[in-house]
């Protein structure tokens, strides 16, 4: 099986964001998953420095982020690499 890579973002801790995906990821036996997470994401900056990484590492983004403008440029960004995204509590 291929590795998937798993783009976890969030505003906060991530707590909540990483017992989402624990879950959703039990429902797999073999999966082979790399995680990459990013707690405290506040900033266009910030986000514009992750970006990078979700490019080189293409794959399922999984967030939780209250402001809209930085959810907003994360949707934009990977609808751009044809990247899916999740918003974990809508």
């Amino acid at each position: 099986m291929p590795r998937l890579h798993l783009h976890l973002l969030s505003d906060s801790t991530g707590e909540t964001l990483e017992m989402i995906a624990k879950a959703a990821l039990a429902q797999f036996d073999d999966a082979d998953v790399m995680r990459h997470f990013w707690p405290m994401v506040r900033s266009r900056q910030h986000l514009d420095r992750i970006m990078a990484d979700i490019a080189a590492n293409p794959g399922l983004v999984l967030f939780t982020l209250v402001s809209a403008d930085i959810r907003d440029r994360l949707e934009e960004r990977c609808a751009a690499l044809g990247l899916p995204t999740i918003a974990a509590l809508d």
